[in-house]
């Protein structure tokens, strides 16, 4: 078995989704290998944020993300030997040493525009999170990540934009891109997660097979991972079940990313639209911006 991806929007819930399923017998948990901010990006760097890696010139990629699969990451670079010092003693510590036949679980929602080259080039099982759009806006904005136009790097990549966005989601893109210094803060990151969200559209209908969870559902069930770890070929641990849904590790903070918390946060759909500072309705906000996107998912989610 290669690996498991789970992937999904940036505070999707990926990580606590990840982390758990990382319970698992014979797992490894490896973080984000495509962002900049990881340890894991040092043996795998990416020229630029939110790539778009496909089949038709993904080959440079293929050998040091096998690498990454086999435990085996390359560091090459003088100013890479402290990190990869450190994540050669993590891969240690949590293979005992033993890395054959370890099962890498890859969290990593910044791969969210090239799951379809990770799945199809490195047989990685996809288990995709979907998140209300809303809590992701505002869990995106509590934590600060507002600044700089964010649709620039997405327009920038046109293989990215022909792939998931129709001609009337191109126009859109570069329209806000252009006028993005006067669009309102919660404005602009509804765009940005729209864009975000589109991808997983495209994978909906072209990977209706690939399995999809709802994060507001896991996190008022969590032993629906059970399933997903049934699903995706995953045998459950002690480890699993003394861990899941518990707060025996740390406390969760919602003004800090990468927890390691393997306790669930239950959906609240009415604190979800509550007036803020940055919009004093934002419900409106999630007809404007994602009531396309509802009618799409709405097999998979429990927002209503």
């Amino acid at each position: 078995m290669n690996g498991v991806l789970v992937s999904g929007l940036i505070r999707s819930g990926t990580t606590w989704v990840g982390r758990v399923l990382a319970t698992a017998e014979n797992t490894i948990y490896i973080h984000e290998p495509f962002n900049p901010d990881s340890e894991w990006n040092a043996c795998f760097p990416l020229p630029s944020h939110m790539m778009h890696i496909t089949s038709e010139y993904g080959g440079i990629y293929e050998g040091p993300f096998s690498k990454i699969l086999k435990l085996e990451p390359l560091f090459r670079g003088n100013w890479r030997n402290q990190v990869s010092e450190s994540v050669y003693s993590y891969i240690d510590k949590e293979t005992n040493g033993i890395k054959k036949n370890v099962i890498p679980i890859i969290k990593d929602p910044v791969a969210l525009f090239s799951i379809e080259w990770l799945v199809n080039t490195h047989y990685l099982k996809p288990v995709i999170v979907l998140r209300h759009p809303i809590g992701i806006v505002k869990s995106q904005i509590r934590l600060g990540w507002i600044k700089g136009n964010k649709l620039v790097g997405i327009a920038r990549q046109r293989s990215l934009v022909e792939t998931f966005y129709n001609q009337q989601d191109q126009r859109l893109l570069h329209e806000n891109m252009a006028n993005w210094s006067n669009i309102g803060t919660a404005d602009q990151m509804c765009l940005f997660v729209r864009f975000m969200y589109l991808s997983i559209i495209y994978y909906i209908k072209k990977y209706p097979e690939w399995l999809y969870i709802c994060y507001e559902d896991i996190s008022n069930n969590p032993e629906q991972l059970l399933d997903v770890m049934d699903r995706t070929g995953l045998k459950q641990s002690e480890d699993t079940h003394q861990r899941l849904g518990s707060n025996k590790i740390a406390s969760y903070d919602p003004d800090k990313a990468h927890q390691n918390v393997l306790e669930a946060i239950p959906y609240d759909k009415q604190r979800l639209f509550e007036a803020d500072q940055y919009s004093d309705d934002w419900e409106y906000l999630y007809h404007k911006h994602f009531s396309d996107i509802t009618q799409v998912v709405s097999r998979y989610v429990s927002w209503d």
